[in-house]
């Protein structure tokens, strides 16, 4: 039984490095010393965050000398952009942890591109040549938002519904479309940020 246990944990731990060169040493079987410390350090693994976003149940924070669960790469480019385009950096965040949750080569069924999940019109209509490029894909999302706050005021449930279902869709409905996936989504990212 306990080969077992250490085989899956060297495929968890070479799966993980794949997914993003995670280098922590693998974890070894949960012992009865204490209990409390592994879960800590479990609990930041790329992993374990990808099954809490799954479950609903993540909540950003600082991890390490970053300001999220992102590549420094990444969020240097958060900031950069949600200061460019006047807008708070955990609501950037948030939505490409919704969205991708922070691959730069996420594809969705109807043609969305990278971290930030941009429709092929609107990648076009930023200027963005390659939408799987992190700054291109960034640089668009957080404009597109900007313009999503601008246009309802700073309502940030709404803003995000716009992002999600689009500003017309907002606009019929006087507010958060009663679209299940919509409604979803807003609360998500609210949750994440904390609001």
């Amino acid at each position: 039984m306990e080969s077992h246990i250490q085989a899956t944990m060297a495929r968890i731990a070479e799966i993980q490095s794949r997914l993003g060169g995670y280098s922590d040493p693998p974890i070894s079987p949960i012992s009865s010393q204490n209990p409390s410390s592994t879960q800590t350090a479990e609990a930041n693994r790329p992993f374990d965050i990808l099954l809490a976003q799954a479950g609903g149940g993540v909540k950003l924070r600082p991890t390490g000398g970053t300001s999220g669960p992102f590549s420094a790469q990444i969020e240097s480019l958060i900031t950069k952009y949600a200061g460019v385009n006047g807008i708070p950096t955990d609501m950037v965040r948030a939505v490409i942890q919704q969205e991708s949750g922070g691959n730069t080569r996420s594809t969705s069924v109807v043609g969305a591109k990278g971290l930030m999940q941009l429709m092929p019109e609107t990648a076009q209509g930023y200027g963005v040549h390659d939408a799987y490029d992190p700054e291109e894909n960034i640089a668009a999302g957080t404009r597109h938002l900007a313009g999503m706050l601008r246009e309802f005021k700073g309502d940030v449930p709404q803003a995000l519904a716009a992002y999600n279902a689009g500003a017309g869709a907002v606009r019929k409905y006087g507010g958060v479309p009663p679209y299940s996936e919509t409604q979803q989504y807003v609360q998500k990212i609210m949750g994440m940020m904390g609001r």
